[in-house]
């Protein structure tokens, strides 16, 4: 179904061109892409909608979790500080994914890959 919702929002964005809709239609469709696990697809939805709308919370989230996806990790995280600042709701989605303690470091972020949970 998430095929199916990508070919959908592409269609719509094809109709709106860059109307205030289409920050909405961007974001869902990086999100159909997100769970697709397409995350260069993801990547370039999220960053249309910032093109339209820089601080768009949505946006940000997504282009963080595709650039961790994508073991973009300083890009990532400068997506998730910009999606925290532009909304204090941003920290649920955060917390959730346990990245508000990464976030909250002063080492940064590092991966301890002697850990199986992490490979």
């Amino acid at each position: 179904q998430w095929a199916a919702a990508v070919h959908c929002y592409e269609a719509a964005l094809g109709e709106c061109g860059d109307s205030p809709l289409a920050v909405s239609l961007y974001g869902n469709l990086a999100a159909a892409h997100a769970r697709l696990a397409a995350w260069p697809q993801a990547l370039r939805a999220a960053d249309q909608a910032l093109r339209l709308s820089p601080r768009y919370p949505k946006a940000l989230l997504l282009r963080g979790r595709a650039l961790m996806s994508l073991w973009r990790i300083p890009e990532a995280l400068a997506s998730y500080t910009l999606a925290l600042e532009a909304s204090p709701q941003a920290q649920a989605h955060l917390d959730r994914a346990n990245l508000h303690a990464v976030l909250a470091s002063p080492q940064g972020f590092s991966v301890d890959f002697s850990r199986p949970e992490v490979l």
